[in-house]
């Protein structure tokens, strides 16, 4: 009986100690834990139930790799009176209109916030607006005809957005010994590949992809222009063909004697060989 009374009494001594952390207000028990400061969540935290999201920012979310309230300042808020404006953070409170008034919607073109560069719509999707935001590459193009003009840009830019594609893609049979892209556009502009420009700095054997008998000429010889670079004379823009008068003026002949002749080739040949006739 006495054993029955003290088990009696213990487990009550018990259920009143229970009782006392739970209303007694110890910290962080009972009405104590309604006054203490909310802290904003962390991104782990968000990640919890958020898992995806997470995943998508961590591996594809480039610059938008940042704390999640960065951008989600409100949250959780879906009573129906609440827009969705203020439920969801708006691209234009970072981002202002990068790309013009013409494309506000940024969600229709990077279909996932969390993965901005890799969720955009495909190239075939984008074809029809390039012009909207490359206008300068577009004018040029048209200003400039070539084989380039009549392609769409997604047949080069393909793939995805930002793709620049190499020129041995379509060019595979190269007319010069520098076969990368960055070579290429050394001289070709790619959307005015047929103006083709160069610096004083271009290396003959450049030159000698199309003209390989004139640069052998050239070095074959004996005389002072042996010693130039192609681009020394033909400067700055393919196809041009100076004058002897550029660098020699009148010459060291007097003009009594020039006037018997036609031009200077008349008794110094080609000027890449200068062999007296």
């Amino acid at each position: 009986m006495k054993n029955l009374v003290f088990a009696g009494l213990a487990g009550w001594v018990l259920l009143m100690t229970m009782a006392s952390y739970a209303f007694a207000g110890d910290e962080g028990q009972g009405a104590d834990l309604y006054l203490q400061d909310v802290q904003p969540m962390t991104t782990m935290e968000c990640a919890r139930c958020h898992y995806s999201a997470f995943v998508d920012i961590r591996d594809q979310g480039g610059l938008h790799q940042q704390p999640c309230t960065d951008c989600h300042q409100v949250y959780h808020n879906f009573k129906p009176s609440v827009p969705m404006k203020d439920k969801l953070p708006q691209c234009a409170d970072c981002h202002d209109a990068p790309h013009g008034d013409l494309f506000v919607g940024c969600l229709g073109c990077h279909t996932n916030a969390h993965a901005p560069v890799t969720s955009l719509i495909g190239v075939d999707k984008l074809a029809k607006d390039c012009e909207a935001c490359h206008g300068e590459q577009q004018s040029e193009i048209k200003e400039f005809p070539s084989a380039h003009a009549e392609i769409l840009c997604s047949d080069c830019h393909h793939s995805r957005h930002g793709n620049r594609p190499s020129c041995n893609e379509c060019h595979e049979d190269v007319h010069t010994p520098y076969i990368d892209t960055e070579k290429c556009v050394a001289c070709h502009a790619p959307h005015s590949p047929l103006e083709v420009t160069y610096g004083e700095e271009t290396p003959s054997k450049l030159c000698s992809g199309c003209h390989e008998e004139v640069l052998e000429a050239l070095t074959g010889s004996s005389k002072k222009h042996s010693v130039l670079q192609c681009a020394f004379c033909h400067v700055e823009k393919h196809g041009n063909i100076p004058a002897c008068q550029d660098c020699h003026e009148s010459g060291p002949h007097n003009e009594s004697m020039i006037k018997k002749f036609t031009g200077c080739q008349d008794c110094h040949g080609a000027a890449h060989v200068l062999k007296l006739q």
